[in-house]
């Protein structure tokens, strides 16, 4: 992934990606960076949303994901995905 993302920065679904390996690995602050940069780089990424909220969930931070979630829902009312997970 990182070479990946070395040769094409802007790439939402690179960063989404390995995102999910730091989940898998419990890296979850570098996990939770590369969701925000995914969304950053394509909004209507709404995976993105999800995948914070279940790396919040493994953590048992359900606060966190709530509020995450929340925050998304805020900038896009019409995000099915964030409303679906609140």
């Amino acid at each position: 992934m990182n070479e990946g993302i070395n040769l094409q920065p802007k790439a939402a679904p690179l960063y989404f990606a390995r995102g999910v390996l730091y989940v898998q690995i419990a890296d979850y602050d570098k996990a939770q960076a590369d969701f925000d940069k995914a969304y950053e780089l394509d909004p209507n990424q709404s995976l993105s949303i999800a995948a914070q909220g279940l790396a919040s969930a493994q953590q048992n931070d359900l606060a966190h994901a709530l509020a995450g979630v929340e925050d998304k829902l805020a900038e896009d009312r019409r995000s099915y995905l964030a409303l679906y997970a609140s």
